[in-house]
This record gives C-alpha cells, structure tokens and sequence, in this order.
C-alpha cells in the first residue's frame, strides 16, 4: 500500500508542478520528494506501527481521490472521486480533510465549478455524522482539557515541523503535557510558527509558480486538524500522526527548491562543482533518511527494544514505562517489573492498568496483601473499567474466594 500511495504521489506532485510551471526538470523534482518521503525516517512510526495502518490506508485513499480529480474528466463528471475518499474516511476521519484540501486546490488552481467542492463537503458531513452515530457512548479519548491541548499543539506543529527535517529524538509514546496556560514561551513561538507558515502561504498564493509551496503549506495544516485542534486524544503529539500532514509539506519544500534552482539554472549548469554539489546533497538526505530509517525499524523489531527506546526518550512516561515493565515481567523478571512499575506511579498516579499489572507482579512473587491493594487501586480508578473488575476476580478465584471472583 505504501508503494501504491508513492506512485500515486509522484503522479500528484507532476500535476501539482505543471500547473505551476512547465519544466523538463519537474520530473525529477517529483521522483526527488517521492523518495525523500518514502525514505524519510519518521514515516518509520507510521509504517511499523501495525495500528497506523489507518494513517497509511486514509492517507493512500486521499492521494488517490486527488490524483483521479486531477487526471481524470470522466472522474470528475460523474464523482468518480468520491469513491476513494468515502473508503479512506471509513478507514480513519481524517480523510475527512479532503474536502478543505479539494477547495483549496480548486481555489490555487482554478479548477471549476466550485460545484465540487460542495458536494465532497456534503459527503464529508454525512460521513462525520456517521461516525459519530457508530461511535459507542463508553469512547473516551483523553482525560486532557480540551483548552490545554488546543493550547499545546501550536508548539505541536512547530515540532512536526522540525521532524520533517530533522528527525531525531523520535519516541513511539512521548511525555509531554499539556501546557497550563497561554502565558508560555512554548505556546508564544509555536503560534508565530503557525500564523508566520500561514500568512506565508497566503502571499505565496498570489504568483501562479509560487502556489504548489501555498497548496504544501495548506495541506500539512489541514491535515494536522484532526489530531491538532478542539479534540484532545490521550496525548498531545505523536509521531505517525506526520504521515498524511508530511505529503503537503514535502510537495512545499521539494518544489520550493525547484524554483530556486530554475531561477539559477544557467548558473547550475555552467558549473561543474555547483551541478554536483546539488546531487551530492540529494543524495545525502536520501541517504541520512534511510539510515534513520533502518535505526527506527531496529527500534521497533519487538515489545521490548521499543518500549526501552521510549523509557530512554520519553523517561516521564508512565505508560512507556509500565509497558517496558510488562516485558521483563513476560521474561520472569518480576524485580526489574516492579521497579519499572514503581517509577511509572509517579507520573501516572490514577492509571487502573498500572495498577493491575503491579497486583499481578506482586502476586507473582508471593506479595499478596500488596497484590490484593494494587487491585482495588485499579478498581478505584476505573470503575467502569472491564479489566480492573476481571483481574481482581481472577485473582480473587485463585485464592479460593470463588463467590467474591463471581
């Protein structure tokens, strides 16, 4: 799928480049950002990740209604389209955010009638309420104010941001928190960074050779609206969320750096070390991505290499370290466990599994006052939680108290 979603790519960003200016070199600028992306480390966390498939399915389905809108007339006069976008955002909502991109193409490059645009949007409100229907009432994202993360993810993007091109620190469970309030430095330099990249994009928007960089920017907001705004999840920044936002800001950056290149073609030309300079460079970044890459895939080879990569990157993460903890306890090291577990508390004081697996490590090891304690922790904390009330139970089953398990 992530091989179908690059060719389909490399055909989005041809159009995306023609429209804007015509060159014999807008080819090879294409195959350059399809590669950098398709090499780029942080698309390692979407691509490992076997419950991001979603991100890879949704975003796959977005390029290919881009692409089908774009190439073909036939497509366009009967809604052909709409097909792959209604299967990506059954796959995951935030293929949703095809319809703005849809305007927002149609506006940059003066595709008419505006007639579709309003018609995906209504498919798109249909398709939003249906997924609110078939969501259960018990769904219950994050515990988070919905005010501190929308506060929280301008610094958020401004990361994302960095990841594209510098991605280091990568971590499968960050720890960060939500910000407290508006008066902070994190908040400050990360709303300049979204209204700067915005108003940047509008100016670009003007000149007709600018406006692929203008349509990149635009994408990586847009499609960073589901997990970046009013809709707190359970943490406020994760890497694999960069995959469907990092299509837009690759078209930006690659085309960028063409017009750069046209402006100075006859100088690139007429110089041998300038010429080589450029491929030498390309060539690095293809290179440094995949390297980052293969680190990341070495990361993610099982529970425990990964869940130790996030107690080294993400050491305040309660649940990294629970789940690091989970791994030495499936080896028989109960020891080792519950100093992992013990940790965890500090920083995830009410999580109910937390408190589960301490009560079933120390009951390994023959504690079972404290294992019995640890299970009515888990039950005080979630008592609408199936798995607090089935592991007392079983425990409770095991030390002969059936009618107190039933």
């Amino acid at each position: 799928w992530f091989l179908f979603q690059l060719i389909l790519m490399y055909l989005l960003f041809i159009a995306l480049f023609d429209r804007a200016f015509k060159h014999d070199g807008n080819k090879w600028l294409a195959l350059f950002g399809v590669a950098w992306y398709g090499l780029h480390t942080a698309n390692a966390e979407t691509i490992n990740y076997i419950s991001a498939r979603s991100d890879l399915l949704s975003t796959f389905f977005i390029v290919a209604a881009m692409v089908l809108f774009i190439y073909s007339p036939l497509a366009r006069k009967y809604f052909l389209y709409l097909i792959p976008f209604i299967l990506g955002s059954l796959v995951k909502p935030t293929a949703l955010m095809f319809a703005p991109l849809l305007l927002v193409y149609i506006l940059l490059f003066g595709e008419k009638p505006i007639l579709h645009s309003l018609i995906t949007f209504g498919w798109a409100a249909l398709l939003y309420l249906l997924q609110k229907l078939l969501t259960p009432a018990t769904f219950y994202p994050s515990d988070i104010p919905a005010f501190n993360y929308l506060i929280t993810q301008p610094f958020v993007m401004l990361y994302y941001f960095k990841t594209f091109f510098l991605p280091f620190g990568l971590s499968a469970d960050y720890d960060w928190p939500a910000l407290t309030g508006i008066y902070n430095f994190s908040f400050l330099i990360g709303t300049l960074f979204v209204v700067g990249m915005l108003i940047a994009a509008i100016y670009l928007s003007q000149e007709k050779k600018w406006r692929p960089v203008a349509f990149g920017i635009f994408w990586f907001f847009i499609a960073l609206l589901p997990t970046s705004s009013l809709s707190p999840l359970s943490e406020v920044l994760n890497d694999h969320r960069v995959f469907f936002p990092f299509v837009g800001l690759m078209i930006s950056v690659v085309w960028g750096l063409g017009i750069i290149i046209y402006k100075y073609e006859k100088n690139v030309k007429s110089s041998f070390l300038l010429r080589n300079s450029i491929i030498i460079i390309i060539l690095l970044i293809l290179f440094a991505n995949a390297m980052g890459a293969i680190h990341r895939n070495q990361v993610w080879r099982n529970e425990e290499s990964l869940w130790y990569d996030v107690t080294v990157k993400s050491p305040k993460n309660g649940r990294g370290l629970m789940n690091y903890g989970l791994t030495q306890m499936g080896k028989g090291r109960y020891d080792s466990a519950l100093q992992y577990f013990t940790v965890a508390l500090q920083y995830t004081p009410r999580y109910p599994n937390l408190y589960i697996n301490l009560g079933i490590a120390n009951n390994a090891i023959g504690k079972t006052k404290e294992a019995e304690e640890s299970f009515k922790k888990a039950l005080q904390f979630g008592p609408n939680y199936y798995a607090a009330y089935y592991s007392y139970g079983s425990w409770l089953n095991d030390q002969g108290k059936e009618n107190e398990a039933i």
